[in-house]
């Protein structure tokens, strides 16, 4: 869950890490993934599980919109590709 989230948070704790010099007792870094490390955050899942049911509601919506616009073109080729990428 929250992996967007999870990925920026391991981001921003390496360097957090890495500018206060803090490593395991060898010197060596931690591994946040293997380290056994808890990390607690102020992500509340159920609001998160709430957020990702919606937005994966929403993309099957747009979805069946998009299919609908453009039915048997392709819409990734020719002059449809700079329509996509401008706007």
């Amino acid at each position: 869950m929250a992996p967007y989230f999870r990925a920026v948070l391991k981001e921003e704790i390496k360097k957090e890490f890495s500018r206060l010099s803090i490593t395991k007792s060898d010197g060596t870094p931690y591994d946040l993934d293997r380290d056994g490390l808890k990390i607690y955050t102020t992500i509340n899942m159920s609001m998160q599980q709430y957020a990702e049911d919606a937005q994966k509601e929403w993309m099957k919506s747009l979805q069946v919109k998009f299919n609908a616009q453009w039915k048997s073109r392709d819409a990734f080729k020719g002059a449809n590709v700079k329509l996509l990428t401008t706007g």
